[in-house]
């Protein structure tokens, strides 16, 4: 429970995933912070006949003007077994991520073109920080260094999965 001399704030835990990823984008820029684009798209990803899964969404983290990086995110509830359901996924990602370069670029450029505000934004970084353009953008940070980043939101743990999720 979090109180201040107004309010009091009863932990309401969620019923199932579509409530917290509702929750997510109603917070996304507290969250994630103004300097984080959320794109809440779940498209499925993974080659035919094989593992094939659904990422929750993509976050363009431009609060670097050196290092601009792209992360998929997985929302997950604590309930769900988080360490060993979501490394599985984490992993399949990562997978995908480096088979697929191409997809991954696809998915989100469409992503920004149905987020006019979000393409702006980013059209607006590319042109600060020396890229020709937000396809350029989305080269650097899927092809470059640290292409693969995973960001997971959970809405809660129990102790012991918080020692497994909590660098030492």
């Amino acid at each position: 429970m979090l109180w201040n001399e107004r309010t009091v704030y009863r932990e309401e835990p969620f019923e199932t995933e579509a409530d917290f990823e509702e929750a997510i984008l109603k917070v996304a820029p507290a969250l994630f912070g103004d300097a984080r684009l959320y794109l809440d798209v779940e498209r499925l990803i993974g080659a035919r006949g094989r593992t094939r899964d659904i990422p929750d969404g993509y976050l363009i983290d431009l609060a670097s003007i050196r290092d601009p990086k792209l992360f998929v995110v997985e929302n997950e509830l604590g309930k769900h077994e988080p360490l060993r359901h979501v490394a599985v996924q984490i992993l399949e990602f990562s997978l995908w991520f480096e088979s697929s370069p191409h997809s991954v670029k696809g998915i989100v450029r469409d992503a920004l073109a149905q987020r006019p505000d979000f393409l702006l934004r980013g059209q607006e970084y590319a042109r600060r920080n020396g890229f020709e353009n937000v396809d350029l953008l989305l080269e650097r940070m899927i092809h470059g260094s640290n292409r693969f980043n995973a960001f997971v939101v959970i809405d809660e743990l129990d102790e012991e999965h918080h020692r497994n999720w909590t660098p030492s």
